[in-house]
């Protein structure tokens, strides 16, 4: 989300032990006694995260407890597949892994297909800890009908010592998703709950739950599943951002909750190539439900603005196609947004505190334009609690004449947390962010 720097001040009143609430209206921000803690209401709440593969790397996986990718296909007479590093990932940048794949049914009991496939180095994985596996995944045809309606694309957790191997199969669990192949990335989230093991592997059945904590490959696998005389598939898979995900048990007592995609970070640097803000040294740690930005950030006098960010968007995933997407969340209900966060400078002494402009975005409003309302606060050393009400936040500077407050958060679609400097200031260390509530 590209947006703009706002007005604020410094809330120089006096802490009270470690809890802070802080409330306020256009250009004020006042400073009010510790409270307890409420956490009731309605949780935003986003996901600790174990990457799996950003693909980013060609030498191994982001989770070291892998072996390389290599690809394979079956039966082994079929056509060769091939495999590897492919640009841009699914963000439009980096990279993403690819299996170019064409097979087909020679007869009725022939289930051809192609997968890409990650071992285990060491240990066996435990994956009853998490809740969901994400990834990203584009699908595209080597000529137009060459990837019929039938195609499939499966997630299958091997765990061969559960079982005698047979002809060399192991056992599994599996889940699959329906990708439509025209081309565009599409991100899908399938719920480890859901993993079963296939009805072909019929000489030796298992608790799915076992298989998911002895897992000893990651398979990605394409498939068709038509009548025989229509198997065959033909084109290349993209996949990308593989992670596995957990949510803060049952959140808390008494609280509804609405999911967030895992946190990321943004960082902007004015208007065009030639600002001199610099926005710089940035690391994101969003694998954990309480995510955390790193940066360093500089804003030259009479040059252009900038900032760093540390943004989440709700998340809705449709039941039957598994696919992710963008969803929105009507505050009108809601009176208050209340979270904690802690700021660690890098020089505490230079900078005890440093200031933030929360926005929540309403992107749906003006597509393309990222409208916003937005609030200001300082963010202290210690872990802290802030309170706003809601009906404190003002329209965002951008896009210009944007003044629809009350449209905006009856179109909520996340939250995003902007570094906030004056010209000339400077200011280095790291936000972290936790317990996100409306009420």
């Amino acid at each position: 989300m590209i947006s703009r720097r706002g007005t604020g001040g410094l809330c120089g009143e006096p802490r009270v032990g470690w809890l802070l609430a802080v409330s306020g209206v256009w250009l004020i921000t006042a400073c009010f006694d510790v409270h307890p803690v409420d956490t009731t209401g309605t949780q935003l709440d986003a996901p600790s995260v174990r990457r799996v593969d950003d693909f980013e790397s060609t030498v191994r996986p982001s989770w070291n407890l892998l072996f390389p990718w290599v690809c394979d296909n079956w039966p082994t007479d079929a056509q060769p597949v091939s495999c590897g590093a492919a640009q841009p990932g699914a963000d439009g940048l980096g990279a993403s892994q690819f299996l170019d794949f064409d097979f087909e049914s020679q007869a009725p009991d022939d289930y051809p297909g192609a997968q890409l496939m990650a071992a285990r180095s060491g240990i066996r994985l435990d994956l009853r800890g998490y809740d969901q596996i994400a990834f990203a995944a584009k699908v595209t045809e080597r000529e137009p009908g060459s990837i019929p309606a039938g195609f499939e694309l499966r997630i299958n957790l091997t765990c061969s010592s559960l079982a005698e191997v047979r002809d060399d199969i192991g056992v599994s669990v599996v889940h699959g998703v329906h990708p439509v192949a025209d081309g565009s990335w599409h991100s899908f989230v399938l719920d480890l709950a859901a993993f079963t093991q296939d009805a072909s592997e019929n000489w030796a059945r298992i608790a799915a739950s076992d298989c998911l904590g002895s897992v000893d490959f990651i398979q990605v696998q394409v498939i068709s599943t038509l009548p025989w005389q229509s198997r065959r598939a033909a084109g290349r898979l993209q996949i990308d951002d593989l992670q596995l995900r957990t949510f803060r048990a049952a959140a808390e007592s008494g609280s509804d909750t609405r999911r967030l995609d895992p946190w990321y970070c943004q960082k902007y640097s004015g208007e065009d190539d030639t600002s001199n803000m610099r926005a710089g040294n940035q690391a994101c740690d969003a694998t954990r439900s309480a995510p955390s930005l790193t940066f360093d950030v500089e804003y030259p006098k009479d040059e252009g603005e900038g900032s760093s960010s540390l943004c989440a968007s709700l998340a809705k995933v449709d039941s039957l196609s598994h696919e992710a997407s963008m969803d929105t969340l009507n505050l009108s209900a809601f009176h208050q947004l209340s979270f904690s966060a802690k700021f660690s400078p890098r020089d505490q002494a230079a900078q005890p505190g440093a200031r933030f402009r929360l926005e929540l975005g309403c992107s749906t409003l003006l597509p393309n334009r990222y409208p916003a309302v937005q609030h200001d606060l300082e963010v202290l050393p210690e872990w802290s609690t802030y309170t706003f009400p809601l009906g404190s936040f003002r329209p965002s500077d951008y896009p210009i004449g944007f003044d629809d407050v009350e449209g905006c958060l009856a179109h909520f679609d996340g939250p995003c947390f902007f570094t906030q400097l004056e010209p000339g200031e400077a200011s280095s260390g790291t936000l972290s962010i936790d317990h996100m509530v409306l009420r």
